[in-house]
């Protein structure tokens, strides 16, 4: 699956396990225009490795997210990388309102390449915690997606990020 925001597209191919290292979209033929990462597939979610502040850290993607979220139980060190913006207020099921803070997270770390500047809210993720395998460290939604073209390929664990 490739998502491409900017053309409004999404490239949908099934691989077989028999064409699964052969199979070559014609956007990936030209491998120095995009990144490879391993990705984790825990509990239906696709689960990434990135880096801030020299913390590895945990985030799932969520297409369906409006925004990037950070766990605010996370170490001051990371929140050193983050400009905060704003205070908004969040409300979730049952109309219950809590508070969050908003802002822009630098120097994150994905793969091999560095993103300068990312916005980002902040909030206590306990409750989103798997079964299998304890917490995110956060989310990366459609402020992060809809930076370049990003694909997954499900079957060999990798994701794809387009410079």
């Amino acid at each position: 699956m490739i998502i491409d925001y900017e053309q409004g597209l999404i490239y949908l191919h099934h691989i077989s396990k028999k064409e699964a290292s052969a199979y070559k979209h014609v956007m990936l033929q030209e491998t120095d225009a995009y990144s490879t990462l391993p990705i984790e597939l825990i509990d239906d979610r696709i689960v990434v490795q990135s880096e801030m502040a020299g913390k590895k850290l945990k985030f799932v993607i969520d297409c369906a997210a409006e925004t990037n979220i950070l766990d605010s139980r996370l170490p001051n060190k990371i929140f050193d990388q983050v400009t905060i913006t704003r205070k908004v207020t969040l409300t979730g099921s049952g109309n219950k309102k809590i508070d969050a803070l908003y802002g822009n997270m630098a120097d994150f770390k994905i793969g091999g390449d560095y993103i300068k500047s990312l916005p980002v809210l902040i909030t206590n993720l306990e409750n989103t915690c798997f079964a299998n395998m304890g917490c995110v460290d956060g989310v990366l939604g459609f402020d992060f997606l809809s930076l370049h073209k990003v694909g997954f390929n499900f079957v060999t664990r990798k994701m794809y990020i387009w410079k």
